[in-house]
């Protein structure tokens, strides 16, 4: 808005020594142009004006320059900018979600993952620790939670987390969380618990022509066809048993009651889609790979 002004001012300056200058100024559509353009005008102005409209001309192109330069950096940035605002409205969003309803695991699970996006990687584990707490059958808030205190330089808390994850997860038959979990105590060279009811069947132990789901390690029936179309929903025909998909259905109608969604919203149904992905154990890696490239 100053530049704005700034340049006002400077064009009225112009049109005093020159108000033709000024009106060929204005018919240009673009800057550059104009400034090339309109040199013979100042080389023709009588002796006495000549080092006014010089100076002035030098302001203008300075001034103009500055407003191409601003403009780019506008363009640049403004994914960037758009993107912390999204983060900031969700935080906003979820946050109120959660203090209005205390026991509402999906609001604790979506700010964490807010917190964890806007960097604010300590409130993001606290989250998902409130989230397994109040429903133990979400196991990844485990693994989650986790992964952000590792990252956040807790590697003592982390382990201590993905522990008691690991054995949540064994205990539920949860394989997806359980391996990563078990993966990040690895990592941190920590022992990796042997829960009772952790042993889990191989594709080997299936019956005869049989289908093991890749989330919950067990058999299970196939599905006849995709889901849905595109990449993902064969994945889930290919990794995903029919029983554990018809699990996320009433788990789905829950993330779209308590969170209030309207999948005819882009920003909704993506919300949606990433809790069905985190649920059925499509990680982000996986998803990237499938995912047609843009």
């Amino acid at each position: 808005m100053q530049t704005a002004q700034a340049l006002r001012e400077l064009f009225e300056r112009l049109a005093f020594f020159v108000p033709e200058f000024v009106v060929e100024l204005a018919r240009q559509p673009v800057i550059g142009t104009v400034v090339n353009d309109q040199r013979h005008l100042v080389e023709q102005r009588a002796q006495p004006r000549r080092k006014a409209l010089k100076r002035l001309f030098q302001q203008t192109v300075e001034s103009l320059t500055l407003v191409r330069r601003h403009s780019a950096q506008r363009m640049l940035g403004g994914s960037t900018h758009r993107t912390a605002m999204d983060i900031a409205q969700r935080i906003a969003q979820f946050e109120n979600m959660a203090s209005a309803d205390p026991s509402n695991e999906m609001a604790h699970f979506s700010l964490a993952g807010a917190y964890a996006q806007a960097g604010r990687l300590e409130e993001a584990a606290e989250r998902y620790l409130r989230t397994a707490e109040i429903n133990p059958d979400v196991t990844k808030a485990y693994q989650l939670a986790a992964d952000c205190l590792l990252k956040a330089g807790q590697k003592d808390r982390a382990a201590d987390v993905a522990t008691r994850g690991f054995q949540a997860a064994a205990s539920r038959g949860d394989r997806i969380p359980m391996d990563a979990m078990a993966r990040l105590l690895r990592g941190l060279g920590k022992p990796v618990p042997q829960a009772p009811g952790a042993a889990r069947p191989a594709a080997s132990d299936a019956p005869e022509g049989g289908f093991v789901c890749a989330k919950s390690g067990r058999p299970g029936k196939q599905m006849t066809r995709p889901p849905f179309r595109g990449p993902v929903g064969q994945w889930i025909q290919e990794h995903i048993a029919e029983e554990t998909f018809n699990e996320w259905i009433a788990q789905g109608t829950k993330v779209i009651n308590e969170l209030r969604l309207d999948l005819s919203r882009d920003e909704h149904a993506e919300v949606y889609d990433r809790y069905m992905r985190e649920y059925l154990g499509l990680d982000d890696e996986t998803y990237a790979r499938i995912s047609p490239k843009k």
